[in-house]
């Protein structure tokens, strides 16, 4: 496994084969499911690249994997996740051996919920929504979703893909099932 972390820009001319995962899904007051879902994935792609928009630093067990770059290339971190969320959902058009967007969706954490008074997930929506939304005219992008039971609004977030996509749109009940069906998209 290597790893990209915000803000920071690696030459992915550098890896042109291994497969690339983007971990989605909320950061504030979920824990830190994107570590669990990225030690689950290197095991069953052990050459993919992960991208998550966490900021691990230098005491946290997968800050050994990370890859070095140009730290200043992003002036955000949104500009950071909007370069690599399309670079993941294209991973296979592009030449690589596979990837995806790889969204999760935990229900809030009882122990470290989110505390600033905004609601859980809210930036998750509005990235299912935007993905949704371009897959409907571009069915090359990969975008795969896990949420546990209870997420709030799960439903319509499963009507709302499946209308769109017009087919039966999979979300996946675990980690587990989701990396599972990430390894799948490589060759």
């Amino acid at each position: 496994m290597k790893l990209i972390l915000p803000n920071t820009f690696v030459d992915l001319n550098e890896f042109p084969r291994n497969p690339l995962f983007f971990i989605a899904g909320p950061i504030r007051g979920g824990d830190d499911h994107q570590s669990e879902l990225s030690v689950i994935l290197a095991k069953k792609v052990p050459d993919c690249i992960i991208i998550t928009p966490c900021r691990y630093s230098l005491g946290h067990p997968l800050y050994r994997y990370r890859l070095e770059g140009d730290e200043e290339y992003f002036e955000r971190q949104l500009s950071y996740e909007r370069y690599y969320l399309r670079r993941a959902a294209k991973a296979k058009a592009e030449g690589r051996r596979g990837g995806a967007i790889l969204f999760n969706l935990p229900c809030e954490s009882r122990t470290r919920p989110r505390t600033d008074g905004q609601p859980y997930a809210r930036d998750s929506y509005q990235e299912l929504g935007e993905w949704r939304g371009q897959m409907m005219y571009d069915k090359t992008l990969k975008v795969l979703i896990a949420a546990e039971a209870g997420f709030p609004g799960l439903s319509q977030i499963r009507y709302n893909f499946s209308a769109a996509l017009e087919h039966d749109f999979p979300i996946y009940k675990s980690i587990d099932e989701l990396t599972d069906q990430a390894a799948l998209l490589v060759e």
